[in-house]
Formats: structure tokens, sequence, C-alpha cells
């Protein structure tokens, strides 16, 4: 399916590509506010501006790390998005008045504001990342942060988020903050190491939620930050049944086979990329998925 970059049919540099299905290929370019939608037959073209909410970032759609892929329903595009002010001098107070989704109506591009927020207290004991993963099914929209036990959901996209705590068993400690004095460094451990939340994902076919977890690791004084973040060492997969309640949990410690941030699901199950530089199986070559099924 080949696209153009310039002219008539341009959809220039591409930022995320979401498929609701073969007719209807969402492309998400990287500086427009803009989105085109093509068909595998190459038939289809159209594109939509729309106006991004001011201060704010456009749709923000990711299949990987904090995974947030749109919703499609009643004409409107509903998608993720993150404030584009300085977060490191927002109050706790100020964090909670930002939005975190809006909709995009795919007739005349005009844009609104969902009434989901930050949660009110996520800053209230320190500073923590600010990044989260979205997911929907037909009855609700599900948030998970990096640093928050409770997982937040509306009922409908125009509704309030409401919260349930869902906290992993393998968490040992409190949620730490980001060390806001001392070196870069400190940070980049911070991110690497501190116990977090990562992506949420919808499985449509058995009606349950996936929420990642990667628990606290010890670094060595040398360790390779930037790599330990794209393949964690240790990892756990929790489900959710449809109401939000825990029904299992695994953990993959001592990692060196898995990527989590690279999944999807299909009709069999959750798939896990196994292209991890430290996995004998892994080819560079080939993109190669596990499957793992619910019993």
């Amino acid at each position: 399916m080949p696209l153009e970059t310039n002219g008539e049919r341009g959809v220039g540099s591409i930022r995320a590509v979401f498929v609701q299905n073969l007719d209807s290929i969402f492309i998400f370019p990287t500086v427009e506010e803009r989105i085109f939608v093509i068909d595998t037959a190459g038939i289809k073209f159209t594109k939509l501006d729309y106006n991004v909410p001011e201060g704010y970032n456009p749709a923000l759609i990711s299949s990987s790390i904090f995974s947030s892929l749109p919703v499609i329903d009643g004409g409107k595009l509903f998608a993720k998005t993150l404030y584009q002010g300085n977060y490191s001098s927002m109050t706790n107070e100020e964090l909670s008045t930002r939005n975190i989704a809006f909709s995009i109506d795919l007739k005349n591009g005009e844009t609104t504001p969902l009434p989901h927020f930050f949660p009110n207290d996520y800053w209230k004991d320190g500073v923590k990342h600010y990044e989260f993963s979205v997911a929907s099914s037909k009855n609700k929209s599900v948030y998970s942060f990096y640093g928050d036990h409770y997982i937040y959901y509306s009922d409908s996209f125009n509704s309030p988020l409401k919260r349930k705590m869902a906290p992993s068993k393998f968490m040992k400690g409190e949620i730490e903050t980001i060390p806001m004095s001392g070196p870069s460094s400190n940070r980049g451990r911070y991110f690497a190491g501190s116990a977090h939340y990562g992506s949420i994902i919808y499985d449509k076919f058995r009606n349950v939620y996936y929420r990642f977890f990667y628990p606290k690791v010890e670094l060595e004084e040398e360790a390779n930050l930037r790599q330990i973040i794209q393949f964690p060492r240790s990892f756990s997969i929790m489900i959710l049944d449809e109401n939000l309640n825990i029904i299992g949990e695994q953990l993959f410690d001592h990692n060196k086979e898995f990527v989590p941030q690279n999944i999807f699901v299909g009709k069999e199950g959750l798939y896990m990329s196994i292209n991890h530089p430290d996995n004998p199986d892994n080819e560079e070559d080939y993109f190669t998925f596990k499957l793992f099924e619910i019993n």
C-alpha cells in the first residue's frame, strides 16, 4: 500500500496509523493537525483538518509504550492528549484541571475536550511521571497512570471519571517520586528502575483488560539506563475483568525474552514480541511474537 509524501495525495511524515478496518485506515501526520483516511485498495483518500484545543497536543496515538488507541463512535474520534505546558513548575491543583482526552467531529473537524482529567491527588505527595495509557471498550474508557495504583474509568465518553483500586501484587514499598534535584542521571534511574504501571490494553475477544506493571529493579552504577527502559528486566501482566476486578497476574522476572511494549491482541489471545536482544530466538530481520492464552 504505497503512500506519497508530497503532492495532492501526499501525507507527509507519518506519526501514527490506526486501522479501524480495511476500508478506513487513519493516518496521523507528524506536524499537521490533520487526519488522512485511506483504504487498502488505494481508492479512498480523504483529509480532515481539526482544531486542537488550545494548549494541548494533537491526538496522541500509540500501540506500544503507554498504549492509547483512538475510538470511533457516533461520527467522532476520541483520542488521548497531553497538556503542552511546563510540568516541572505545575502544582497538584493545576495538574488536576488538565484534560487528558478530546473528541474530533469527523465531518467538520470541531474538537471538544472530554470531562476526563488528571487525578486530583496524583502529585499530592510529590511529582511523578505524568504519562498514562488509555483503553476503551463499548462501555468504558479506562485510564492507567504511571504512578497510581488506581485505574480511572468512565461509563461513557462524556461522563466524569470514577476510580477503582487495582494494585499489582508485585508492588513492594511506596510509589517513588521523581528526584527533582541532583544530577540528571538520578532521573534516568527513576525511569529505568522505579516501580510503575505501563500500558492498559482491552481484549474485545475475551472482554478483559491487560494492565502492565514494572516492579522496582536494582540498578548497577554502570547500568545502561536507555536499554533497561526499552527492554525491562522485570514486568507483570495483570488481567482485569469487564468490571475492572483483578482476576489474575503473571510475573516475568529476570526478563531476557520479551519486549512488553510491543504487543497486540488477536482472536487467540495476547501476542508479545520476543525481539529482545538477549533472546537466542530473536532474528533481527523478522518481527516475532509469542502467544499468551487465558485459561
